[in-house]
């Protein structure tokens, strides 16, 4: 099984909502604004001392213009979003203060100052969003909420400030998405969002925003991907790469994306150029991000041995071990299992934490299957499963059909196994484009009881009712789908649950 990589925190994250202040106190407005722009540049070719110091200039220059205030404070929100560094924190906390003791003395001037408004929102919702990565929840939902507030009378003061769309719709996608278990949070709060709003307000951003494009860009194309709209992504991300090739953590997060989209050589091939530029410049951000990737596509690879050392290297770079996850500490044991390093192997799985977060369900599931692996070994079975796996996320269709077929031909006493590898199959031949196939494997769930892996049988259903779907048998797939309701304590059932909804909508428009 593979987990879908997430795109990287990019550098652009600290920078969504860039825009000028137009009444700014201070020297002349071209030097200042210059002297971000360069600032705003040095962070995007990833040269961190010169973009501080440039912002230090900027504050030395202008006191009582908040701009290099806000945007040293999201240099530290970066370097933090990384590493949860409290020092950093507590800079940023710093920063974001001074911005909002600016904003709000020009507002006192000018009460209608769209800009220095829209400075408010970004620095509430900047705070906001490194409480939410510190694990203050609520301190987290007020000050998004002042910051949402703040960005939507931005734009109803000026409706033109296409950046403001920038942070505007992010908050709107974000808010759409939070996890069900903490959406009466927001109920309570006043807040809304929506998804398709929020897309477009950062196309208003990335297409039409004067400071905020490259960030909108990356966003915009971020949300995509996770909305299956892969190629639309692509369309706004990879001219980023061209404008700066040099920075590594755009190009880790191009590679988590073609991770996603099996272009194993692709992400591999991004992956050793964002490490080699850290390397050669001596930068260490974005490291265990990059170790972490190299794993996942050397165990990918059925390559155990190069996938430990690369897991260890991501954990030792790691600047905070509490921070590991689980799935990667499993897939440690793993790695030692299949190298014949037992005792190691059960180290390793002690080590994964219990979680208990049905939206962390990777996490969740590396937990108990750690659990059953000290117990008892990994059978001949489950290491071919893992391989077929592997072939499968490798496109190597032919390969992964093989395997599982020989463990079905072997499982007729373990319908856990059965049930994995019957799933299996059916991603295989769906991914092979035969629907036939899937149909025809399906039928294998007839009977099945697996215990432990009862997961396997939903998800089965769902990609019968893809197939069902691909051949315009719109009506089986509706049956398939209503299959997947029939079960609803399993593992991986929230993002189950939420692509059956997309489905479900798609088919009633037909």
């Amino acid at each position: 099984m593979k987990r879908p990589l997430l795109p990287p925190v990019s550098l652009v994250f600290a920078l969504a909502f860039l825009s000028p202040c137009a009444d700014a106190q201070g020297p002349p407005r071209d030097r200042i604004h210059d002297a971000v722009l360069r600032g705003i540049d040095e962070l995007y070719s990833l040269e961190f001392d010169s973009a501080q110091s440039t912002f230090d200039n900027v504050i030395n220059q202008a006191p009582s213009d908040p701009r290099g205030y806000f945007f040293k404070g999201m240099v530290h929100f970066w370097i933090f979003n990384l590493n949860r560094d409290k020092a950093q924190f507590g800079k940023l906390e710093q920063l974001f203060e001074a911005t909002i003791e600016r904003s709000e003395a020009i507002l006192d001037r000018d009460e209608k100052n769209a800009a220095a408004t829209f400075y408010l929102g970004g620095a509430y919702g900047f705070r906001a969003l490194a409480h939410q990565r510190d694990g203050s929840l609520w301190s987290a939902v007020w000050d998004g909420r002042k910051g949402y507030s703040y960005l939507e009378e931005a734009l109803k003061l000026d409706s033109t400030l296409y950046d403001a769309h920038m942070g505007f719709g992010l908050f709107r996608y974000l808010v759409a998405k939070v996890p069900s278990s903490f959406r009466w949070i927001l109920s309570l709060l006043g807040f809304s969002g929506e998804v398709q709003g929020g897309l477009e307000s950062l196309r208003l951003a990335a297409e039409r925003g004067t400071y905020t494009r490259t960030e909108a860009s990356f966003f915009l194309a971020q949300f995509l991907f996770m909305e299956e709209k892969s190629d639309e992504a692509l369309k706004y991300f990879e001219p980023l790469l061209k404008r700066y090739p040099e920075n590594s953590v755009f190009q880790l997060a191009y590679a988590g994306w073609q991770y996603q989209l099996e272009n194993i050589e692709a992400a591999k091939a991004s992956v050793e150029k964002a490490i080699e530029i850290n390397t050669r410049r001596n930068i260490r951000y974005g490291d265990e991000l990059a170790y972490n990737m190299r794993y996942q596509i050397s165990f990918i690879e059925n390559d155990f041995q190069k996938a430990k050392e690369n897991i260890l290297i991501s954990i030792d770079k790691s600047e905070n071990k509490e921070n590991v996850s689980g799935w990667a500490t499993y897939r440690l044991g793993l790695c030692y299992e299949f190298l014949g390093q037992r005792d190691s192997a059960v180290l390793a799985y002690t080590r994964v934490r219990k979680v208990d977060d049905d939206d962390r369900a990777y996490d969740t599931y590396a937990y108990r299957k750690a659990q059953e692996r000290v117990r008892t070994p990994i059978s001949g079975a489950q290491k071919t499963i893992v391989r077929a796996g592997n072939f499968l996320a490798a496109r190597r269709y032919g390969d992964a059909i093989t395997g599982y077929t020989s463990v079905i031909g072997i499982s007729d006493d373990n319908p856990d196994d059965c049930a994995e590898a019957v799933y299996g199959l059916m991603r295989a031949h769906y991914e092979n484009k035969d629907d036939d196939g899937v149909i025809q494997a399906s039928r294998r769930l007839a009977g099945l009881e697996p215990k432990r892996e009862l997961w396997c049988i939903p998800h089965a259903y769902w990609k019968l009712a893809q197939a069902y779907v691909r051949k315009g048998m719109t009506d089986q797939a509706r049956a398939a789908l209503e299959g997947i309701g029939e079960y609803d304590d399993y593992d991986f059932r929230i993002s189950l649950e939420d692509r059956v909804d997309r489905l479900l909508s798609s088919l009633e428009k037909r």
